[in-house]
């Protein structure tokens, strides 16, 4: 399945702009939702494997931050 580049731009966005909103809350759950987005974009959409690589790590160092802190 392919898909348009406008439509690999339009959904690009969402992930983004978590992005930005995991940096002004400083939330380890929103950072772990967004690099999940991120890999999921990346090995749907754009089907670059080395980036949906590193955000599927990106996911498991997020998740692992937020269990960490709920713990404390």
């Amino acid at each position: 399945m392919t898909f348009d580049s406008s439509v690999v731009g339009a959904v690009g966005w969402l992930p983004v702009a978590l992005v930005f909103a995991a940096q002004w809350t400083g939330s380890d759950r929103l950072w772990a939702l967004t690099n999940l987005l991120f890999a999921l974009y990346h090995a749907i959409f754009t089907r670059i494997p080395s980036l949906a690589f590193c955000a599927f790590v990106l996911t498991a160092i997020s998740v692992w931050r937020w269990l960490r802190g709920r713990s404390k």
